[in-house]
């Protein structure tokens, strides 16, 4: 009986992950045609895209990230962007090479390739697989999603209902199609925390050691996370030396790998900083935690108000889901820091919660643990999913809308105000313009989204914190991986 259990636990994932890249596959045409950045009348991709991509194609057609011959002389780029490439370069001893990590272009390069045989070389075929890949991705993001949730005791309803949400609305939705390393990321660090709370196969330790160890490799602002997820899996669960030296393999070799292609690309063996903005004080890091959830433009729970039920679990974490707590804490804390206190926090030119989207699946945690056990709970957690999903269907429509420069005024207020809506700008806070009498505005938000976490948190019952500590056992090696 509990055997069929678990196989069925491992196969409703794998629908799940099917039907949300189904999902993503099945609005991928209109919103690559409805963003046109360029002036030309042909789609182009956009922000850091075509950077990756370039690195990709150099690869495949050169074996090589040096970049000169594919962008001053062979100009590959022309395959998937009208107009030439500039900037994004490091200051390298190589030549040209680029300031983006390499990662994400090793793993885009085979779908690229494949698109661009299929299609006999049509102008961004390439680019079209790569997004399907992104799509596949996002998928299994749900899927994990959904296997951390019923590990966690959630019902099978309920963990569904998350992962589908979820896929629905800000930022998973919005980075489903982008080439972007954000939604690569978010799958290796769910993957990673779910196995670091589980007993393993050494299979499954190897695989989660190769999920912390390519963090890096997508972007150096996760080695903090790689370095996270490596602690919570040695302190997550009792673990033998024979695990912890299984488990630290990749990552060992990966870090020595980092260094040498450091040294390689950037003359010195630590991570390039030789075009990031820098960090601010304590001030600072004040400011850009709030802007990262309640900015007009970039704020997380603005586009994502479902995500707010998430205190609702913070109860029965406390009481008797600590070791969790601790886990978020250990793989959170220290990158949302990082994050928070960075200069241009929102991320520049890309869709809200980009830089959060790494580290969003986690939020699964205390929302698992918020299980509705009653109709008002029920209605409450609708409530809140409703705006986040219409949200999600405005970025579909109208996909310019997740694109902000850093004005105070975020786009998609502008567009529903262009469709006869009320123009909600003037009452929602900026934290990257806040204005003249911006500073009110924004402690005015800071203590209606405490009040609002905290009238969420309170309205669990003590009674249901304390009687939730069931959960599927962690004991079975057998889990689905």
């Amino acid at each position: 009986m509990a055997d069929g259990r678990v196989r069925r636990l491992a196969r409703s994932p794998l629908l799940l992950a099917l039907v949300v890249t189904l999902g993503y596959w099945a609005i991928l045409p209109h919103r690559l045609d409805a963003l046109r950045p360029l002036a030309t009348p042909v789609p182009a991709p956009t922000g850091d895209e075509p950077y990756y991509l370039e690195m990709a194609l150099s690869l495949l057609r050169y074996g090589s990230l040096e970049l000169t011959r594919a962008r001053e002389i062979d100009h590959l780029a022309r395959e998937f962007y009208p107009e030439p490439l500039l900037g994004h370069q490091a200051a390298s001893p190589r030549g040209h090479v680029s300031k983006h990590y390499p990662g994400l272009a090793v793993v885009i390069a085979p779908f690229y390739w494949l698109g661009d045989w299929l299609s006999g070389g049509s102008y961004g075929a390439g680019r079209f697989a790569v997004t399907l890949l992104l799509g596949a991705i996002g998928g299994m993001v749900a899927a994990q999603l959904a296997l951390l949730a019923r590990e966690l005791g959630a019902s099978r309803r309920w963990a569904l209902l998350l992962a589908l949400v979820l896929a629905a609305t800000s930022p998973l939705l919005s980075y489903s199609f982008l080439i972007f390393p954000e939604l690569p990321a978010a799958l290796l660090v769910v993957y990673a925390f779910r196995r670091g709370r589980l007993a393993n196969t050494p299979t499954q330790t190897l695989l989660g050691g190769a999920a912390v160890a390519f963090l890096p490799w997508l972007h150096p602002r996760f080695i903090p996370l790689a370095l996270s997820l490596a602690g919570w899996w040695l302190v997550g669960r009792r673990r033998t030396g024979r695990e912890g030296a299984l488990l630290l393999i990749l990552p060992t070799l990966s870090a020595v790998g980092l260094v040498l292609y450091d040294l390689w690309a950037f003359g010195s063996p630590l991570p390039n900083t030789g075009d990031h903005a820098g960090f601010g004080g304590l001030e600072h890091l004040v400011v850009g935690a709030a802007g990262l959830l309640l900015d007009q433009q970039w704020g997380l729970l603005v586009y994502n108000p479902f995500l707010f039920f998430a205190a609702a679990g913070l109860p029965v974490l406390l009481t008797c889901r600590r070791r969790e707590l601790v886990g978020l804490a250990l793989v959170v804390g220290p990158y949302g820091l990082l994050i928070a206190s960075y200069l241009q926090w929102w991320g520049e030119w890309g869709p809200p919660g980009r830089y959060l989207t790494p580290v969003l699946p986690l939020v699964v945690v205390p929302l698992a643990a918020a299980q509705p056990h009653r109709l008002a709970q029920w209605l409450l957690a609708g409530v809140l999913a409703l705006p986040s999903l219409a949200i999600g269907v405005a970025f579909v429509l109208w996909p310019r809308t997740m694109y902000n420069h850093p004005t105070g005024v975020g786009e998609l207020w502008e567009q529903l105000a262009h469709l006869g809506g009320p123009f909600l700008a003037p009452y929602l806070p900026s934290f990257v313009a806040p204005g003249e009498q911006g500073g009110v505005l924004l402690a005015l938000w800071v203590v209606l989204a405490g009040v609002l976490a905290a009238v969420l948190a309170l309205s669990t019952p003590v009674q249901t914190a304390a009687g939730s500590s069931s959960a599927i056992p962690n004991r079975r090696k057998g889990t689905s991986a």
